[in-house]
C-alpha cells in the first residue's frame, strides 16, 4: 500500500510541476505582455515630447523669421521714401525762387513777341525740369500746349543727337 501511495504522492507532483509550470509561463507572458506595454507608453510619450519641443522650435523660427522679414520690409519702405521722397525744399529754394521770379515777370506780360524766342525756349525747359508739365507751363507762360511739346520735343532731340 505503501507503493500506491508513493505513486500516487509522485503522480501529484508531477501534476503539480505541470500546472506551476503552465502557471509560470503564463505569468512570464503577462510580464512580457506588461513590459511590452510600458515600453510602448515610453516611446509614446517621448514622441509626444519629441513633437511638442519640435513644434515649439519651429514656432520660435516662424516667429523669428517674420521678425527678420518685418525688419526687411520696414528697412525697404524708408528706403523707398529716401528714393522716392521729393528733394526738401530748402535745397531747391534758389532755382524754384529764380522760377517763381521769372514767372511773375512772364505772368505780368500778355504774350511773347517773334524775337524772344530763346528766351522762351529757355523758360520753357526750365520750368519742365522743375517738373511743372506741359499744360502748367503753357498755362503760365500764355502760349499753347501744341507750342511747349515742340520745344520739348525738339529739346529732346537734340539732347539724343548732341
Amino acid at each position: 500500500m505503501m507503493g500506491w501511495i508513493l505513486a500516487l504522492l509522485g503522480l501529484a507532483f508531477i501534476g503539480a510541476s505541470f500546472i506551476l509550470a503552465k502557471k509560470q509561463q503564463q505569468d512570464y507572458q503577462r510580464l512580457q505582455e506588461e513590459m511590452m506595454a510600458a515600453v510602448v507608453n515610453a516611446g509614446v510619450i517621448e514622441l509626444q515630447t519629441l513633437k511638442s519641443d519640435l513644434a515649439q522650435e519651429l514656432q520660435n523660427q516662424y516667429e523669428q523669421h517674420v521678425a527678420d522679414l518685418e525688419a526687411k520690409v520696414k528697412e525697404l519702405m524708408l528706403s523707398l521714401e529716401r528714393t522716392t521722397a521729393p528733394v526738401p525744399r530748402s535745397v531747391e529754394q534758389p532755382a524754384a525762387q529764380e522760377a517763381v521770379n521769372e514767372g511773375q515777370e512772364i505772368s505780368a506780360k500778355p504774350a511773347f513777341g517773334v524775337g524772344l524766342w530763346q528766351e522762351r525756349e529757355r523758360l520753357i525747359r526750365e520750368m519742365y525740369k522743375l517738373g511743372m508739365n506741359v499744360e502748367a507751363i503753357a498755362k503760365e507762360l500764355n502760349i499753347g500746349k501744341g507750342e511747349v511739346s515742340l520745344v520739348l520735343d525738339l529739346a529732346r532731340h537734340e539732347g539724343a543727337n548732341g
